[in-house]
């Protein structure tokens, strides 16, 4: 029995110490678990710190980023008036307007390149039923120049009306009878016939052959007569004097 009980008395101290032992390794970890926990606090408390002196000063860390959101409808930031762009506006241009251009298909064109006598006016005007131009002893001449007429037509008559032109200004009964004489006319009909007023004068085949002797043609015979002469074309320029 004794010995039963000694045994039994020595597992008894084994546990004591056993639980001694694990109560003081225990109380060890808690202390060094609180021990931890002292040495964060200053941390902690500055997260929440209110007032400045107490605090402790936190210890410096890198600037957070910054994140900028954008809008739609957000106005442009503000820049310094050294930094805003100056616009630039182009001063007006001004073309100059191109002046119309007469050209040698022109009434202008043709007119300009016959020979008038001193002083004479001539016009271009527009068309007119049954006419093509006219020459009256005011000193003017009239073109009446038809839509689509051509710059060979025009010369035509524009010679026809020039020999009428001359006539009117240099020829007189002398100088008529000397051309009447050459060309087979009647000088006392050269500029009408009373007695018949559709007859053609003798001042249309003046006319006529003018044209063709400078240059045009001799489009018309108003008397039944061939086209002139070079002699014939040589005593027109005589008889007026026109400038050779």
């Amino acid at each position: 029995m004794r010995g039963i009980n000694s045994c039994s008395g020595r597992t008894r101290r084994r546990r004591v110490l056993s639980l001694a032992l694990c109560t003081f390794v225990s109380l060890v970890g808690i202390g060094l678990i609180g021990a931890l926990q002292l040495s964060h606090a200053p941390r902690a408390g500055a997260a929440n710190c209110r007032v400045r002196k107490s605090c402790p000063r936190p210890a410096p860390g890198l600037p957070a980023p910054t994140i900028t959101t954008s809008r739609r409808n957000s106005l442009p930031p503000t820049t310094r008036a050294s930094d805003r762009a100056i616009p630039i506006t182009a001063p007006p241009v001004t073309v100059p307007a191109i002046p119309a251009v007469e050209t040698r298909t022109g009434c202008t064109a043709v007119v300009g390149g016959v020979v008038w006598p001193p002083r004479w006016r001539v016009r271009c005007d527009g068309a007119r039923l049954g006419l093509l131009g006219t020459t009256d002893r005011t000193r003017g001449t009239t073109l009446f120049v038809r839509t689509g007429e051509g710059v060979a037509r025009l010369r035509v008559v524009a010679l026809h009306e020039a020999g009428h032109a001359w006539d009117i200004a240099r020829l007189d009964a002398r100088r008529i009878a000397r051309w009447c004489a050459a060309r087979g006319c009647a000088p006392r009909r050269f500029f009408s016939d009373p007695t018949a007023k559709m007859q053609p004068r003798g001042a249309e085949d003046w006319a006529a052959s003018w044209d063709a002797c400078h240059g045009g043609e001799y489009h018309r015979s108003y008397l039944g007569l061939a086209a002139p002469s070079p002699a014939q074309c040589a005593l027109q320029d005589v008889l007026v004097g026109f400038p050779t």
